[in-house]
């Protein structure tokens, strides 16, 4: 579940169905994946969803959708997180057990990819 600004909640079941609740007790089916739904964060205007089948960036009613070939280290993704230090930046993690950085479109996805296996114990980067 994501809250945005103006009070609206966002939910996703394991079905691949998003939907929302508006302030004013209104439910709204959003969209449907033939996906799992692993994660999800709102990213002001932009709902990030974490799924099985990659990763999907929801915004005005559009979807994109980022795969391994497309930069990420698998497109089976567990977990997302907003980059506390540059919130338009977003943590992905997948379930090869790497994170990927992702800097959204403008006009393209920019990814850096970090390994556990490849990384040397206490090395944090710097970015």
């Amino acid at each position: 579940m994501q809250q945005a600004l103006d009070g609206t909640l966002w939910f996703a079941d394991r079905y691949g169905r998003i939907s929302t609740l508006s302030p004013d007790g209104a439910w709204t089916m959003v969209i449907e994946f033939d996906a799992t739904i692993n994660a999800m964060v709102l990213q002001e205007e932009t709902l990030w969803i974490g799924t099985d089948r990659g990763l999907i960036r929801l915004k005005d009613g559009e979807t994109q959708t980022y795969l391994q070939e497309d930069g990420l280290t698998d497109s089976n993704i567990l977990c997302l997180a907003l980059d506390p230090i540059k919130p338009a930046n977003l943590w992905v993690g997948t379930a090869n057990e790497s994170l990927c950085w992702i800097r959204p479109p403008a006009p393209r996805a920019a990814f850096l990819n970090l390994s556990m296996v490849h990384s040397a114990p206490g090395y944090i980067p710097v970015f």
